[in-house]
Parts: structure tokens; sequence; C-alpha cells
């Protein structure tokens, strides 16, 4: 009876530190998503001409030396 206790007891503790264990994972990678996120949303889209690249804006528009549309650049 003791050893059937014993099993018991390590079957249960067992469990939890596994069960905590994915939990404390599923939180960091839930703050990773977030954190590279604002990342991507932090960076700056900047326009340019096709034909003229020194032209950049922050905003789309027209070049004002060709009067192309600016394009994102990659």
């Amino acid at each position: 009876m003791k050893r059937f206790t014993f099993y018991l007891a390590a079957l249960m503790l067992s469990t939890f530190l596994l069960g905590t264990s994915n939990y404390a994972q599923e939180i960091i990678q839930s703050k990773k998503h977030v954190k590279v996120q604002k990342q991507i949303h932090k960076q700056k889209i900047v326009y340019t001409c096709p034909m003229d690249p020194e032209v950049q804006s922050d905003k789309p528009g027209k070049c004002p030396k060709c009067k192309m549309n600016l394009e994102k650049r990659l």
C-alpha cells in the first residue's frame, strides 16, 4: 500500500511539473510573438521613385522630378 501511495504521489508531482512547464513555455512564446509584432509595426515604410531612387518619402505620392508614382522600397 505504501508503494502504491508513493507511485501515485510521484505521478501527480510529475504531471504537475509537466503542466507548469508547458504553461510557462506558452507564456514565453506569446510574449515573443507580441514583441515581434511590435518590431514589425515600428519598421518605417519608405517609398521611392523607380526612376530616381534618391527621391524618398514616408508616404505614397508622385515623384517631384519625373511625376511617377512612388513605390514601397523592399
